[in-house]
């Protein structure tokens, strides 16, 4: 039966009761918190990377969309941005980055092109060096944003790992929380 009663804390919320001890009331409202921080992050996480990966929605149009899925954190009235949700939004929006650095990346190879062709085209040497010098410069840009990108996905790892690790650590919170209430 124990084992039964541990089983159906993880179905439902918990009713903090009269008789329940500090310490049991406030375990049990860490559990009911982090189980409907758990149930938002599911449903909202799939809606927040939908958005992220839309390329079309830019600046406020963004935020505005984003800020939907996480208010703004308001101390004042008490509403608490979900840990799961935020943390995984920094991913987001780091990915989000990089698809950005890449597709100026495509454009700017485009530009060399074009200014390619134009070189054969023309005959004048003084044009001939000022697009050559545009041609450098623009593959410099692309160097730069190349090591950005690498520099931007080694956070990437590093905040996947940190979220995953946060996840893993909020969940044996929870075991802790219901071992707690269970052997009490």
């Amino acid at each position: 039966m124990k084992y039964l009663k541990n089983y159906k804390i993880y179905l439902e919320d918990l009713r903090i009761e009269d008789t329940d001890s500090k310490s049991i009331s406030m375990a049990k409202e860490r559990i009911n918190k982090i189980q409907d921080q758990l149930k938002e992050f599911k449903s909202k996480n799939s809606k927040l990377e939908t958005i992220y990966k839309n390329m079309d929605l830019k600046g406020d149009d963004l935020k505005r969309e984003v800020e939907k899925i996480i208010p703004p954190s308001d101390t004042n009235n008490g509403v608490d941005r979900n840990p799961f949700l935020v943390s995984i939004s920094q991913v987001y929006r780091l990915e989000r980055k990089i698809k950005d650095l890449h597709n100026t990346n495509t454009n700017d190879k485009l530009k060399v092109d074009d200014f390619r062709q134009s070189l054969r085209d023309v005959s004048d040497d003084s044009v001939k060096q000022q697009t050559e010098e545009k041609i450098k410069n623009v593959k410099n840009k692309i160097s730069d944003r190349i090591s950005k990108i690498n520099d931007i996905e080694k956070e990437v790892s590093e905040k996947e790992k940190e979220h995953k690790d946060k996840m893993k650590e909020i969940e044996s919170e929870l075991k802790e929380k219901i071992d707690e209430i269970s052997n009490m």
